[in-house]
């Protein structure tokens, strides 16, 4: 009867311990996942600056006819100007070095097949307009748009709506397509 009740005993006491173990990796799990979040955030307000002295002149070096330009405070330091082919707006980051640009283009721009697959993929869904980043691949700065950071690559993002509904796509240069945020 003793060894019954030890191997009771034993089991129940295993148990608890795999319980609060398993627990504790669950607690774990959350509060890494939450410093990830908070990691993010505070990179975000990092990344919240406006343009310095060093940002606007390499900006001239890399585009010296354009016009009208503003300077907006954003996650990069942004430039938005016209370089005499259409509204563009230029990307910088902290090491006052291009990140990209981005400029609304023709839908006839986009790959071969992806107004086919569009269409297929999402009825009911117009394309309203298409932005595409240009990458500048000499900075490996990964881009940050939509309030979303991708990899740097040059990209075109379809705006799709459905009525109140709109969707943003993310479409590589060779083609491939993917979801890529929902805006409300």
């Amino acid at each position: 009867m003793k060894k019954v009740l030890l191997a009771a005993a034993i089991t129940l006491f295993t148990g608890l311990v795999y319980s609060a173990k398993a627990g504790d990796l669950t607690n774990r799990k959350e509060s890494k996942k939450q410093l990830r979040k908070e990691k993010r955030e505070k990179r975000r307000e990092e990344w919240l600056h406006s343009a310095s002295r060093a940002t606007e002149d390499q900006f001239y070096q890399d585009f010296p006819g354009a016009s009208n330009i503003s300077w907006n405070e954003a996650a990069f330091a942004e430039a938005t100007f016209n370089d005499g082919t259409g509204l563009k707006t230029a990307y910088y980051d902290f090491d006052n070095e291009l990140v990209g640009t981005t400029a609304e283009v023709d839908i006839s721009m986009l790959p071969a097949g992806v107004k086919e697959y569009i269409a297929k993929k999402y009825p009911g869904y117009s394309i309203e307009k298409v932005i595409l980043f240009d990458d500048n691949e000499a900075n490996e700065t990964d881009m940050f748009l939509f309030d979303s950071s991708f990899s740097d690559e040059d990209t075109y993002f379809p705006l799709l709506t459905n009525g109140t509904d709109k969707i943003i796509l993310k479409v590589n240069a060779d083609g491939a397509v993917s979801f890529f945020k929902e805006l409300n």
